[in-house]
């Protein structure tokens, strides 16, 4: 019986908190999001801000040159980054536009050009450039350019392996033409040959049938011989005795 009891208080109990629960559980949602769609739009903002920060900063940043920010690696890899999304037109006109000639402005131009899709020549003369200049770079900033230097060899190796697989594809592809060309012609070769031995055989039979029938006709129109008669030597002495007989009358 006490058992009853406690099982029915306590499930009394149990229902109460949660009548009591639901309106704080409503309470709670409803803040999570305002608080939810609040916070999504003060990060869309920054994020938007952050961009237009970008941009006006990319504008800027391509005729930046005091020593403390070009000693700066990170300038320089925002400089990469400002590059990447330039069209190619875009790039060569800013790499066109430096004219202050040292080791910054050939990394710049290196950097704008790398990202135009340059011709294997134009490549290797970024590359070139920017060595000459290799004693003037900073030590803070000389990794980062080895990096991209190195990363500017590797296109290089990459386009020149690119022709020279271009190059064996052609002269592959000239000797198959030139064996088909071959083969073709051994093809009708073997054909012309073949037609002549059939003429050949052709006229040989009609030949060896010519000579058939000629020995034919020989044969038919050949005149036969006569026979003489042979004579029995058995009937010689009775012919004898006939003739005897004969003399005696």
């Amino acid at each position: 019986m006490y058992r009853w009891f406690a099982n029915r208080f306590l499930k009394k109990t149990a229902f109460a908190l949660r009548l009591l629960l639901i309106p704080l559980l409503l309470n709670g949602c409803t803040g999570h999001i305002v608080d939810g769609s609040t916070s999504q739009t003060e990060s869309d903002t920054s994020e938007n801000k952050i961009i237009d920060e970008h941009v006006s900063q990319c504008d800027m940043l391509w005729s930046l040159d005091d020593k403390k920010t070009l000693k700066n690696p990170s300038f320089w890899l925002q400089a990469m980054d400002c590059a990447e999304p330039l069209r190619s037109i875009q790039a060569r006109s800013l790499a066109n536009n430096l004219s202050n000639i040292s080791w910054s402005t050939a990394f710049k131009q290196g950097i704008l050009i790398a990202n135009a899709d340059p011709a294997l020549d134009e490549r290797r003369k970024i590359v070139e450039q920017l060595q000459d200049y290799s004693p003037l770079i900073p030590n803070t900033v000389r990794q980062l350019v080895q990096l991209w230097h190195k990363r500017q060899m590797l296109q290089i190796a990459l386009a020149e392996a690119r022709i020279r697989y271009q190059r064996l594809q052609n002269e592959s592809d000239n000797q198959i033409d030139r064996l088909r060309e071959n083969l073709a012609q051994l093809k009708y070769n073997l054909q012309n040959t073949k037609n002549k031995l059939e003429n050949l055989t052709d006229i040989e039979r009609q030949l060896s049938s010519r000579k058939q029938l000629q020995n034919t006709l020989r044969v038919e129109t050949k005149p036969s011989t006569q026979t003489t008669p042979t004579t029995d030597p058995t009937t010689l002495p009775v012919l004898n005795k006939e003739h005897q007989s004969d003399d005696s009358m």
